[in-house]
């Protein structure tokens, strides 16, 4: 459930001038951003919706107190996990998204879709990417 601001980054902010949980959201975006905006082939579709409804269901990490790297708190250690999953995740889904997809700005039909086997690889690609997001999130809950 998703807790705190709602307040969202420009796509092309500078990450490294962000705080932990500011740069865990905006990564958080940027994902929800890739499955929202590419045509999945085939059954991936209804995957990647999946995925985009657990990722806007994950809390909002603004919610809560920003630990620094000082603190002896595991949640600055869990909050460093995600961003490193939320990278991997970035990474994995934009190149699924360019072999696989189509954008849907200006698309209008798509052979890569008619390929059955890309829809099968990209069920791979979008499931173990959200498995790896749960699995970040569940030591914050």
């Amino acid at each position: 459930m998703s807790h705190g601001s709602t307040r969202s980054n420009p796509p092309n902010v500078d990450e490294s001038t962000l705080s932990l949980f500011d740069k865990a959201e905006s990564l958080k975006e940027a994902v929800a951003n890739i499955l929202e905006t590419t045509i999945w082939p085939g059954k991936s579709a209804v995957v990647a919706e999946d995925f985009l409804k657990a990722i806007k269901n994950t809390q909002d990490l603004r919610s809560f107190p920003e630990p620094t790297a000082t603190s002896s708190s595991d949640l600055y250690n869990d909050g460093q996990q995600v961003i490193k999953v939320l990278e991997d995740v970035r990474g994995r889904l934009t190149g699924a998204s360019l072999k696989y997809g189509a954008r849907k700005e200006g698309f209008s039909g798509s052979i890569k879709e008619a390929i059955s086997w890309g829809a099968t690889r990209s069920s791979r690609i979008l499931q173990s990417c959200r498995e790896d997001v749960e699995n970040a999130w569940t030591p914050l809950y």
